[in-house]
């Protein structure tokens, strides 16, 4: 495992150029992103997309969604979900899907749930725990052992949280994979099983921008 130094204060692009660097030079397989929530870690990962566009086989990416719902009080109760979803080049981003054409619009596109994305996780109301929608875990094992056959050295995933801890046959597909695909990957930096063991390998780089106090990342 490689840890990336403290760097000064840099814009996404040039932040991500100097990971490029860095990584290139560690011979590490693996390109892991992580940080304390708020750090900019998804950003810096959109920063590195356009170099790794062409080697993508694709990718399995989440979002956290935060939903108002009325209540019969004054306030609204807070509902919360997560989805996750595959990914590939050609799924949601422009015909031409060459190296030259990934654009800021593309990106945006890239981390976009579509509508048949798999619900992951879903609390009921404000304060209430994030139940975890073993369904979802389920498709996307399948998913990732299907990417393995896919061409392209490396595969996106944004991110690896604690929702997998209690999905084994999960954490299990994500080391095979790591096995068989180069990872980029964006990690969850506390409670995170697969973050953990993706850590400790020894073909590991990461890129912690709690190192980079002065990175910009707010």
């Amino acid at each position: 495992m490689i840890r990336s130094q403290d760097v000064p204060r840099l814009a996404p692009a040039e932040l991500a150029d100097q990971i490029q660097t860095a990584f290139a030079r560690s011979g590490c397989r693996h390109l892991l992103i992580t940080g304390l929530p708020g750090r900019g870690k998804s950003t810096l990962l959109q920063a590195l997309l356009p170099s790794y566009w062409p080697l993508l086989a694709g990718g399995l990416l989440s979002s956290l969604q935060v939903l108002a719902v009325e209540s019969s009080a004054s306030a609204d109760t807070i509902c919360r979900r997560v989805l996750l979803w595959p990914w590939q080049r050609t799924s949601n981003c422009a015909e031409n899907d060459g190296a030259d054409s990934l654009q800021s619009d593309d990106l945006l596109k890239i981390w976009q749930a579509p509508p048949e994305a798999w619900l992951a996780g879903v609390s009921g109301g404000t304060g209430q725990p994030m139940m975890v929608k073993s369904d979802a875990f389920q498709q996307a094992v399948a998913y990732l052992r299907a990417l393995s056959s896919y061409p392209g050295d490396f595969v996106l995933i944004d991110e690896l949280g604690w929702l997998e801890n209690s999905q084994p046959l999960f954490l299990a597909q994500v080391q095979e994979l790591a096995e068989q695909k180069r990872l980029l990957a964006v990690l969850r930096k506390q409670g995170c099983k697969a973050g953990d063991r993706l850590r400790s390998r020894p073909d590991s780089f990461i890129a912690d921008l709690d190192c980079w106090p002065d990175s910009g990342y707010q």
